[in-house]
């Protein structure tokens, strides 16, 4: 059975998405608010890198919205 699981960790809207199946590859992707770096880098007092693969989101609360329309399972960190 697959499980499609999302995922979104604060203080930053970064979202990490999922499908797991028993004995299948596993994959995650990155969304990221595209307001987020900003409040990082200031929260950090420097800038902050972001992984290559992040993907960014006009608005993070959006795309969990679109992502449970699609069946995926929100799981509260």
């Amino acid at each position: 059975m697959m499980k499609r699981l999302v995922t979104a960790a604060a203080p930053a809207t970064v979202i990490a998405t999922g499908v797991w199946a028993e004995g299948q590859t596993h994959f995650v992707a990155v969304h990221v608010d595209q307001n987020d770096p900003q409040v990082m880098n200031e929260r950090a007092g420097k800038d902050v890198p972001l992984m290559d693969e992040a993907n960014m989101v006009p608005s993070g609360v959006v795309r969990l919205i679109e992502l449970q329309e699609q069946d995926y399972a929100y799981i509260r960190p």
